[in-house]
């Protein structure tokens, strides 16, 4: 097993750190999906489908955490999504602000979230970026070419099968 780079540990890190956001941020949030509050309070970004996409984003996180360098593209993805989120909570925030102290009184956990979850967005948004970069300048692992081993290798014969005709054909091809 070879030994990671320290940067590429800590990379890692926030890709799992990024998931533990989205997942146990939307499942806190939301209670487990069964209260409806917050999809009430913004259905463009957490309705059904959207508080399942906000898991499914986290998920993703997890899954490229250790080969992210292999997922450059990917990785601008994120950006982008993390982009778009930022931008749904600003305009949320500038048409609904004075809609948070009430919320507040009735739910703070859900009047924290929609006050700062696009905060934590653009870090995120931002360390993938950064993330971007540093897989365009590094050098790409070249694959290199197994060694051709010095020992002979027998390579398989294949015959077609015998049958009646074929033995005749070979017997004739044997007498000429």
């Amino acid at each position: 097993m070879t030994k990671r780079p320290f940067f590429d540990n800590v990379i890692t890190f926030f890709f799992l750190l990024a998931g533990l956001y989205n997942v146990a941020g939307i499942l806190y949030a939301t209670r487990f999906f069964t209260d409806q509050t917050l999809s009430a309070l913004d259905p463009a970004v957490f309705s059904l489908i959207g508080r399942g996409t906000i898991l499914l984003w986290g998920l993703a996180y997890w899954a490229v955490s250790f080969s992210f360098y292999q997922v450059p593209k990917l990785i601008f993805v994120f950006f982008v999504q993390k982009l778009l989120y930022v931008s749904a909570w600003a305009f949320w925030l500038f048409n609904h602000s004075d809609s948070l102290p009430q919320i507040a009184s009735q739910h703070q956990t859900l009047a924290f979230v929609l006050q700062y979850y696009g905060a934590g967005d653009l870090l995120f948004g931002l360390f993938f970026f950064s993330v971007l970069i540093r897989c365009s300048r590094e050098p790409k692992a070249e694959i290199k070419p197994k060694a051709e081993s010095t020992k002979s290798r027998i390579e398989p014969q294949i015959q077609p099968p015998q049958t009646e005709g074929n033995e005749l054909n070979q017997t004739e091809n044997k007498a000429l």
